[in-house]
């Protein structure tokens, strides 16, 4: 098939790029990047991509660079109108060390300020996307061993902050949803962890779900509470809009919010600083979906759930 004559809109995208990174031929590659630059059969979706894909492929790895000195001009002009053209040329495991460097050096911030629990959140999330891209690498990239000595260090300081931040919890009670139970609305779950002294909740989830249902029930029952702090996974950020508007709505009841993104999230919790730690096992999305004109509507102790088991946790004094 010849790929230069036809128009992405009739194929599979990833067929594009599939064949756009083994191609062999430099002069098909070139009509690539310039019907790319110049869109003229490319969607402005696929700019980027068909740049990214001609990039990683070994016969066109020179050939992008080459191109982007010889048509720097119009190159800039795309990136102005919006088109992302800076990052093309990244492959994935670029793109991880990128990531990796900005949690580390909030990290080393972090840490220099002596706010240990903060610094070892963002070591991890760095520890994690240097692994990641290291694994991504061939075998004989010379930056694996360099990589391997940092992720080393910073493992070991990692260690270090957690014995410093270990605090003594007392296990107290483990609670099994059944599925399809009903009656574990958040106030029975919660209920108990919140009081007058409570000022701060923390809330650790990748895919969060019902949110807002459990802002309501901590602003309603601390009448303390000053902060709530969401930390959440990296495809969140398209819900940017309702996290504001979630936000201002606290503000006015004087409580700030915190939305965290990480690529590394793993275990599911909430924190509050009066001591009790919960842990859901499917986070706060364990309720099933009950329709909009049945029980369960409004009140989520009506709501038939999802099987999941609940750990209740208190640090000791």
């Amino acid at each position: 098939m010849e790929l230069y004559r036809v128009e992405t809109v009739k194929i599979e995208e990833t067929r594009l790029l599939e064949a756009l990174a083994c191609h062999r031929n430099v002069t098909v590659l070139k009509s690539i990047l310039d019907m790319a630059l110049y869109n003229k059969t490319l969607r402005m979706q696929d700019v980027s991509h068909a740049f990214w894909a001609v990039a990683t492929n070994r016969f066109g790895h020179e050939l992008v660079f080459n191109y982007f000195l010889e048509n720097w001009d119009m190159i800039y002009a795309s990136a102005a109108s919006g088109v992302e053209v800076d990052v093309v040329l990244m492959s994935k495991e670029d793109k991880l060390i990128e990531s990796a460097k900005k949690s580390l050096i909030k990290a080393v911030d972090y840490d220099k300020k002596e706010k240990p629990n903060d610094a070892l959140r963002y070591y991890m999330d760095g520890i994690d996307s240097l692994d990641k891209a290291v694994k991504l690498m061939s075998l004989d990239d010379n930056r694996r061993s360099p990589l391997y000595k940092q992720i080393a260090q910073y493992v070991s300081r990692a260690e270090q902050l957690k014995e410093a931040t270990k605090v003594e919890v007392g296990f107290l009670e483990q609670r099994r949803i059944e599925a399809n139970s009903v009656g574990h609305g958040y106030d029975k779950i919660f209920g108990r962890c919140l009081d007058d002294k409570l000022t701060a909740v923390s809330v650790q989830d990748a895919y969060i779900l019902n949110f807002v249902r459990f802002c309501e029930l901590v602003v309603g029952n601390a009448p303390n509470i000053r902060c709530i702090t969401l930390r959440t996974g990296m495809d969140a950020r398209n819900n940017q809009p309702a996290f504001d508007e979630l936000a201002h709505s606290l503000e006015k009841v004087n409580v700030v919010l915190k939305v965290e993104f990480s690529p590394s999230i793993h275990d599911r919790e909430i924190r509050f600083n009066n001591g009790w730690i919960i842990k859901i096992g499917r986070g706060l999305d364990y309720f099933k979906n009950p329709g909009k004109y049945v029980l369960g509507a409004s009140d989520m102790n009506f709501r038939q759930c999802h099987e999941t088991t609940v750990d209740i946790m208190r640090q000791k004094k």
